[in-house]
């Protein structure tokens, strides 16, 4: 238990640190005036280096806190510090003139940036079994039509995409006629979405609830979830349809993908732990399928590789277009900085 925990100690130990070191920093940069170091241009500079750094260590400590031992709890009260942190130097800084006021505002403008950033990886957290790490890479087209072959074997019968087009599988690499002949299973024409056949009224008979559309599904869940997902079925003799899920207790959908994984228990081990205490380590495969283990879970990984395509099929060029939009404003930054450094220069 001491070694398990211990790291949670060092990281709480690391994040209360640096939020003390940025609260010292903003009460400094606040109550400055003419006859202390806080004014001076490049105390100031330092300052703001230790705000930082004391974000990016915060956020990292943060980041080990949530995706580690599932606290999101503490995480979300970090990024209420983090807020009331910088919002009370916004209050203490308007008070010292125009120059500070303008430092404050800066301040708390990145306060509420921060905090936003945090609190999508504190929600993106869980309370379960650790996930497992997904090797996301959209560029690597082999992957990707390996994993729309699957889904079109296993998945599209129940599971749609109803924002992704046949003919948007070209970005893969694959011809038209390619796609005609292997991949247009529900539709007449490239040009429809990938839709179900089954009937919304048919699914919830079957299985309880209409399974979800996926098209943003990757982007809605995390992909180490989605691969921690398909990989945690387990044998479960109560429940309807004979399988539970190691990350989504009491799952309605079955393991659709069992005679390629086999057939997973729960250990003997992991039947005496809470659900939300148990790891993937828990399970033991006690027939095997068609794949190995390794080829499984490379099966698996290519899958999601699919859906973190399929929700957003352009989002390679628009990261190309983001870095040359950053490099732009870095650029403008310098001469921004310099259009400002003159004219306050006169200002005391």
């Amino acid at each position: 238990m001491l070694t398990k925990y211990f790291p949670l100690v060092v990281y709480l130990g690391v994040g209360g640190f640096i939020f003390a070191l940025i609260g010292a920093t903003v009460y400094m940069l606040a109550h400055g005036n003419g006859s202390t170091k806080s004014d001076n241009p490049r105390s100031k500079n330092i300052y703001m280096a230790a705000i930082a750094l004391g974000v990016l260590g915060s956020a990292y400590a943060g980041y080990k806190i949530t995706h580690e031992f599932g606290f999101a709890s503490i995480a979300i009260v970090g990024a209420v510090v983090y807020a009331l942190f910088f919002l009370a130097g916004l209050q203490l800084a308007a008070k010292k003139g125009v120059r500070k006021t303008m430092t404050g505002s800066f301040y708390g403008l990145f306060a509420i940036a921060v905090a936003g950033i945090l609190n999508l990886m504190f929600f993106g957290g869980h309370a379960g079994a650790e996930n497992r790490r997904a090797k996301i890479d959209v560029t690597d087209k082999v992957s990707l039509q390996h994993g729309a072959a699957v889904f079109r074997d296993y998945c599209l019968s129940c599971h749609g995409l109803s924002m992704v087009r046949y003919n948007q599988l070209t970005k893969l690499g694959m011809s038209e006629d390619d796609i005609r002949q292997n991949m247009l299973t529900t539709a007449d024409k490239i040009g429809e979405t990938m839709h179900v056949s089954m009937r919304p009224a048919d699914a919830k008979q079957w299985f309880g609830v209409v399974p979800p559309d996926l098209s943003l599904e990757a982007a809605a869940k995390k992909p180490d979830w989605i691969y921690s997902y398909l990989t945690g079925f387990y044998k479960d003799d109560n429940r309807p349809t004979g399988w539970n899920n190691l990350y989504f207790e009491n799952v309605g959908m079955p393991h659709a993908l069992w005679q390629e994984q086999g057939i997973q228990e729960l250990s003997e081990e992991g039947k005496k732990k809470e659900a939300a205490h148990r790891t993937h380590e828990d399970l033991v495969l006690t027939t095997k399928g068609k794949q190995d283990p390794e080829t499984f879970d490379k099966t698996a990984n290519d899958v999601v590789n699919f859906l973190v395509w399929a929700s957003e099929p352009d989002q390679t060029k628009r990261k190309m277009i983001g870095y040359g939009v950053l490099a732009f404003l870095f650029v403008l930054f310098a001469f921004a900085w310099r259009l400002s450094k003159n004219y306050w220069k006169d200002i005391h």
